[in-house]
């Protein structure tokens, strides 16, 4: 339990730094090609403006609407226009601010970005915005590689960077998870000791309060005082060793596993039910795939299957159906065990069915002796055998799968 909660600690916390660090660097990245992009659709607003030239910079004070480009930016901008006639015929190509473009290659660009029906975008390394002329459109293409290339660039090292301040701060955390939930850890087996050494303490005296009320009832005869007590006594017994193989299965890191012919097992407890199940009038019905074999503990499975079938018998409703069904699907063997009950399930009580002492109903489980610990023992073995179990209800009928590997 502790690795668990150290793990979900270390998961949880990694997790919410991984959002974290995708947010800041993916607005901070946003941010930049958003200022790449409107310093370039500024400059290109200009020439556009004036017919695909810069103006002189005293006359670009003129448009209040506008921010002043910056003086250099006419010696600085490398760029090529385009004009189509109203039929999509290039009538002019003005390649004089820009080198590494030539008429034909700005034919290409203007011909391609005229069929598209964006007004302007990034073409290659060129960001366009298309304007309309007296006698067509014009295309404006401005050389954007120096800002695209820092773009990039502080793109990569961001993310670089990033990555490798996650491990250092993964490598932190993980190093530090251990002080960090001590306390409750320290708290957890304090616990799981006090059970047990408790567990160990309560089996003395009700060992003897058992003796003496036999010999009380050998000398007095049976009476309802007496039998009281030796069922109450059998009872508080029989919660003390659940309480006790609880906590020693919580103690051990794992327990020892060798492969065992699970359909046996489940067929023979099955045959030692199956005259209770008769008994209360029950129909009692097993469906085992034979030969399944798994890698687990017998007397832990034992246990389990044991715990299983005693829950359905207890619990089923009067003159109603109890299922056993196994089967294997691949590497995993599946075992499901039903019974009717006389009421739905809602999932509130379906998600905690398996907690300590939880009980959906506490005067069926005085009528039943349930004390509500059956089933966390039943949780406890199947994840010590790395298996899964989850219950459902549909309509009136209960449902407990158990999935341990072959």
């Amino acid at each position: 339990m502790i690795n668990k909660l150290k793990f979900k600690f270390v998961l949880l916390t990694m997790i919410s730094l991984l959002v974290l660090l995708t947010v800041l660097i993916g607005v901070i990245n946003v941010m930049s090609y958003t200022s790449v992009v409107k310093d370039a659709d500024k400059v290109i607003e200009v020439i556009s403006h004036n017919k695909g030239t810069f103006p002189e910079h005293k006359n670009e004070k003129e448009h209040k609407n506008r921010k002043p480009l910056s003086p250099e930016a006419p010696y600085e901008s490398r760029f090529f226009t385009v004009i189509f006639d109203n039929y999509g015929n290039v009538i002019q190509t003005n390649t004089s601010k820009v080198k590494s473009v030539d008429d034909e290659k700005a034919k290409e660009y203007g011909t391609k970005v005229y069929d598209k029906d964006k007004e302007n975008g990034f073409i290659d390394v060129y960001r366009y915005a298309k304007s309309e002329e007296n006698n067509g459109i014009r295309i404006t293409f401005l050389d954007c590689r120096k800002q695209l290339d820092s773009f990039h660039s502080f793109l990569y090292w961001s993310i670089l960077m990033s990555v490798v301040g996650y491990l250092i701060v993964f490598v932190i955390i993980f190093i530090c998870s251990g002080r960090i939930i001590k306390p409750i850890s320290e708290s957890y087996e304090k616990q799981k000791q006090f059970i047990t050494d408790a567990g160990h303490e309560i089996k003395t005296p009700l060992t003897i309060i058992s003796a003496n009320t036999d010999i009380l009832e050998a000398q007095f005869g049976n009476n309802e005082c007496i039998s009281d007590i030796q069922h109450q006594t059998k009872r508080l017994s029989e919660l003390t060793n659940d309480l006790v193989y609880l906590a020693k299965m919580d103690e051990s890191s794992h327990i020892d596993l060798i492969d065992v012919p699970y359909s046996d097992i489940i067929t023979d407890n099955c045959d030692k039910f199956r005259i209770l199940a008769k008994a209360k009038n029950l129909s009692f019905t097993c469906a085992i795939e034979p030969l399944i074999t798994v890698n687990g503990n017998i007397k832990a499975l034992e246990h389990l299957i044991g715990i299983l079938l005693d829950n359905a018998l207890k619990y089923a409703s009067k003159e109603g159906n109890i299922t056993i069904n196994l089967s294997k699907h691949g590497k995993h063997a599946e075992l499901s065990i039903s019974n009717t009950v006389a009421e739905h399930i809602n999932d509130e009580n379906i998600g905690r069915i398996f907690e300590r002492f939880y009980r959906i109903d506490s005067s069926r489980n005085s009528e039943t002796g349930g004390h509500g610990i059956g089933l966390s023992i039943a949780k406890a073995i199947v994840e010590k055998h790395n298996g899964k179990i989850y219950s459902e209800s549909k309509e009136n009928i209960f449902t407990i799968n158990v999935i341990l590997p072959t």
